[in-house]
């Protein structure tokens, strides 16, 4: 509902029916709808973020800014693919596409630290708790096997390969 009220002055009836379709339909919806996991709750948060950047087309609002950056670390908190959308959100910003009511961002950003501060003082005394374990700050970038998996996630999930063939079930 979130994604159709998006975009629903840019596409017509029958686009956002047919979007509607594919969206529900897709072979990532249908494998992985059963249950609840990090990677699901990045689409909801991917509308949010489409939303708020929609509405900051015309002008910044607090409330619009707000949301956005905080859409962009609540995603952070949870799964990698808030780099995603920090760097589109970066490019709209200098290509001038969305405008940022500062306050707003900026109120959400101390949010988010607000929010994240236990956490690293908990991390801080306690090592064990980080996520990573052995694995060092941006080791992401450094070591190419997260890369080259991440990169063949945008091949795979859009396909309609699935995993399963009909001869295991």
């Amino acid at each position: 509902l979130g994604l159709d009220r998006a975009l629903r002055d840019h596409l017509d009836d029958r686009e956002r029916l047919l979007l509607c379709a594919l969206y529900w339909l897709s072979p990532w919806s249908l494998h992985f709808a059963a249950f609840l996991w990090a990677p699901n709750w990045v689409f909801l948060f991917g509308v949010v973020h489409l939303w708020t950047a929609f509405r900051q087309r015309r002008r910044a609002t607090f409330a619009d800014s707000f949301l956005h950056v905080l859409v962009i670390g609540a995603v952070f908190q949870f799964h990698g693919s808030f780099l995603l959308l920090a760097v589109i959100s970066l490019l709209l910003f200098l290509r001038g596409y969305i405008k940022v009511n500062w306050a707003g961002a900026i109120s959400a950003a101390t949010t988010l630290f607000l929010s994240m501060l236990p956490w690293m003082l908990l991390a801080a005394q306690n090592p064990l708790v980080r996520p990573g374990g052995e694995g060092f700050l941006g080791r992401g970038f450094i070591v190419v096997h997260p890369i080259l998996k991440g990169a063949a996630y945008w091949f795979r999930y859009p396909s309609m390969w699935f995993r399963y063939s009909a001869l295991d079930f």
